[in-house]
């Protein structure tokens, strides 16, 4: 019929006759007769100009003895119906030659709804090879063997009850990592260690670096309103200190206090010290007043909320002094000094309180008070000899104020002494006769003429002149 002319694969266009594709069929029939085991199926071919590989697949019928011929596409649609008469229903009989039975794609009936993409990539993949291995595949790796059990001699046996076990003098922790926060800690602490070493090296520009890093580090991890970002800007202001930066020092000192009076309290101890660095930096700009109200915010603090810093609080009022000495304000002076050297006396400090008499007859050889500078010189000599010796530039200096304040009291005598032993503790110091040596030299040799002056009357003087 013509649907039938219309639906084969066979092309108009082909000159084979049907004669041609009978004795084709016969040729083919009569081999798979003379084999073992026959095969139908014949191999993928393109049927005419089309592009679509079909299988050819022969079956039997038991109608009207014909064979039918379908030829399927690898999706398994019908796409040739033609049937062709072959031979007599007797040679049907005759034949003896068994035949393959179809594959189940092929032997059940083309649906009529057409099939996705995803399934036909499925049916392809059926009559398709698998890949050969090659050497680049990774081969997979061998499951580790696990260990032979150990023997009944070499198990250790239970010990009857666990709570008997002896506690660890340490816990071992099951990870031996750090956690995040251990990191963070050690991260902090080597920029310390290396800003201090920056420091020692002179290297200010590192040093700043290194700090104003710590304090990003801890303000993005802890905040601002923390206290190690106080601390981190307390450090801030100490590289800027030791720059010689004493502006920048100056406010970020201000924003360190503030900052840790809102964090630690008004009156901790942490807020005394970032007071006396600021003290310190306000008296290098030399703003006296300010210095001064720095220092005794500090000496609050650590005098009256604080029992255990009383040597702190020495110290504290030794710098009060020194800006009181530096106004000429010697009376405050010579009275902050007292309290201190109270204060260092309690707490049996000998070096303090040695440094401390010297500052106290200073400020009585300023007031022109000589005994009581003598006493104060004479008690911080002793010390400094107990704890140093001769050979020290403490003791010469102390030597040679006893000698200058013997002097002024007019004991002439005494000031010779104190000038001849000054003379043999620089011999031992310097370990040759130096510039100060013949300075000292000098000295005792004005003390002699004075000591003769005084002892000889002058010529031509009265006697009631020579009692005097």
């Amino acid at each position: 019929t013509e649907e039938e002319k219309e639906e084969s694969p066979i092309s108009p266009s082909s000159s084979t006759s049907s004669d041609a594709i009978l004795h084709d069929i016969e040729s083919d029939q009569s081999q798979s007769r003379s084999s073992p085991l026959p095969d139908e199926r014949d191999s993928p071919e393109r049927v005419g100009n089309s592009s679509v590989t079909s299988f050819l697949v022969t079956s039997n019928f038991k109608f009207k003895g014909h064979r039918r011929v379908r030829s399927f596409s690898c999706d398994g649609r019908d796409e040739s119906k033609h049937i062709q008469r072959l031979f007599s229903p007797e040679e049907e009989k005759a034949s003896s030659a068994p035949l393959l039975p179809l594959p189940d794609f092929l032997s059940s009936p083309p649906s009529s709804t057409s099939l996705s993409n995803k399934q036909l990539h499925q049916q392809d993949q059926q009559f398709r090879t698998p890949p050969l291995k090659t050497q680049r595949m990774k081969k997979k790796k061998k499951p580790t063997p696990l260990p032979p059990p150990l023997s009944s001699s070499s198990r250790t046996p239970p010990l009857p009850n666990k709570h008997l076990l002896p506690k660890p003098m340490h816990r071992v922790q099951s990870d031996s990592r750090p956690s995040k926060k251990k990191k963070k800690k050690t991260c902090v602490k080597k920029l310390y260690e290396q800003t201090a070493h920056a420091l020692q090296e002179l290297d200010h520009v590192k040093a700043l670096h290194l700090s104003e890093k710590i304090l990003r580090k801890e303000e993005r991890r802890n905040g601002y309103h923390h206290a190690s970002v106080a601390t981190a800007l307390h450090n801030v202001a100490m590289v800027h200190l030791h720059a010689r930066r004493y502006d920048e020092a100056e406010s970020v000192l201000y924003e360190a206090i503030v900052l840790r009076k809102q964090t630690l309290g008004p009156y901790h101890k942490d807020v005394a010290a970032s007071c006396i660095k600021l003290g310190h930096v306000l008296t290098r700009l030399k703003k006296h007043d300010d210095a001064i109200k720095a220092f005794k915010d500090a000496l609050h603090i650590s005098r009256d909320h604080h029992d255990d810093h009383q040597v702190q609080s020495a110290q504290i009022l030794c710098h009060i002094g020194c800006l009181y000495y530096d106004a000429k304000e010697l009376m405050a002076a010579q009275a902050t000094f007292s309290e201190a050297l109270s204060l260092y006396r309690q707490q049996d400090e000998p070096k303090s309180v040695s440094e401390t008499l010297c500052n106290v007859g200073s400020i009585q050889l300023k007031r022109k008070n000589f005994k009581d500078a003598i006493n104060s010189f004479s008690e911080a000599l002793h010390l400094q000899r107990r704890i140093w010796g001769d050979n020290n530039s403490r003791v010469i200096a102390t030597l040679d104020n006893l000698g200058y304040a013997n002097s002024k009291n007019k004991d002439y005598a005494e000031a010779l002494t104190y000038y001849k032993e000054l003379l043999r503790s620089q011999l031992k110091y310097y370990g040759k006769f130096s510039r100060a040596c013949s300075e000292t030299v000098k000295k005792q040799n004005l003390m002699t003429d004075k000591l003769h002056q005084k002892q000889s009357p002058p010529v031509g003087s009265s006697p009631a002149a020579v009692s005097l």
